[in-house]
This record gives structure tokens, C-alpha cells and sequence, in this order.
């Protein structure tokens, strides 16, 4: 399933994009397209491609970094994605798909964010996951999770795969706040 520039509504998606506060940060799914990205940084998203930045956030930095997709380009890197991060600062990776969890482990990351399982999409009661095509830990395809010292989180998004439907996988779009702690 490839996409092309025609089939994004940009007027949807400028709707969607004036709900956020600035500074925005974003990264491409497993069907998004290069386009997208070119889209997203007319419009002053800061796209991470395999690549980080920093904020200020009352007078501290924290380092915001995004890597690839591992599944349909096989171009992600952790690592790579972490080489201009400033030393010290918290890390919150955004990852497309949560089978990244190992590496982003190994590098320091606090947080990390990700989508992609569609909360399982189907699942058996109680959240038992039934497919097992994820790449990562059960606990990982949905909600608040944690592996070694990085905690994450994966959203079940909006979106579906192949099915017209979900059971025991409700659609979410997660908001998360940051703080700094005092």
C-alpha cells in the first residue's frame, strides 16, 4: 500500500495540525510517504528522520528524536537518530512502531512513544493480544508500558489495517504532557 501526494486531504490535515501547540514534532508511519513530510514542514512540524532536536522547557533542555520505521524501508537507526542529542538531557524517542524497544533501550531513552499495532486491532478479552506479527513484547501493543529503565507508551491511533474492524481494541489519538519535575 503506497501512497500518493493526491491522496492526503490537505485541508484535513492543516485542520488537524492547528489543534497543536508549537513546537510540533512528527514522524513517518510504515505507509506514509516522503511527500508527507514535505507537507508537515511547510506547515513548521519539525519531521525526525532518524535525526533529533532539542527544547527548552523552563531553562532545561530535553531532546525529542524520531527514527524511521523499521518495517517496510528498513532505513531505521536508534543510534543515528541520537547522535546530535545534547548530553545529559532527557530523551524522548518517537517510533513509529514500538519493535525498537531493544535499541532505544541500550541508548538512554526515558520515553518512548509509538504507535503502529493498532492496539492489536483484535484482541481477546482482558487485552489479551491475538496476532503476534508486532516484533515486541505483549504489554507493548497498547497503553502504558515499561522495559528496563525506559518507560513508553503505544497508542492504538486511529487507523486500521486490512480489517474494517476492531474488537477489544478501541480507537485512541493519545495526548501526553510534559512536565518538568521540581
Amino acid at each position: 500500500l503506497v501512497f500518493e501526494p493526491g491522496d492526503i486531504d490537505v485541508g484535513l490535515f492543516d485542520s488537524l495540525l492547528g489543534l497543536f501547540q508549537k513546537p510540533t514534532f512528527g514522524i513517518l508511519g510504515n505507509h506514509d510517504i516522503l511527500f508527507a513530510a514535505e507537507l508537515a514542514e511547510k506547515r513548521g512540524v519539525r519531521m525526525l528522520l532518524n535525526e533529533s532536536d532539542s527544547i527548552e522547557i523552563d531553562g532545561s533542555l530535553l531532546t525529542i528524536a524520531g527514527v524511521d520505521d523499521p518495517r517496510l524501508y528498513c532505513n531505521d537507526s536508534c543510534e543515528r537518530a541520537l547522535s546530535m542529542r545534547d548530553p545529559g538531557a532527557p530523551t524522548v524517542m518517537l517510533a513509529h512502531s514500538p519493535q525498537v524497544y531493544e535499541e532505544a533501550s541500550q541508548l538512554e531513552i526515558d520515553l518512548m512513544l509509538s504507535g503502529h499495532t493498532h492496539g492489536g486491532q483484535v484482541t481477546l478479552p482482558g487485552g489479551l493480544v491475538f496476532a503476534s506479527r508486532f516484533k515486541c513484547l505483549p504489554e507493548m501493543v497498547s497503553g502504558a508500558w515499561k522495559y528496563r529503565s525506559m518507560s513508553g507508551f503505544t497508542s492504538n491511533g486511529c487507523g486500521g489495517c486490512k480489517l474494517a474492524y476492531r474488537l477489544n481494541a478501541p480507537a485512541d489519538i493519545a495526548v501526553h504532557t510534559l512536565r518538568t519535575l521540581r
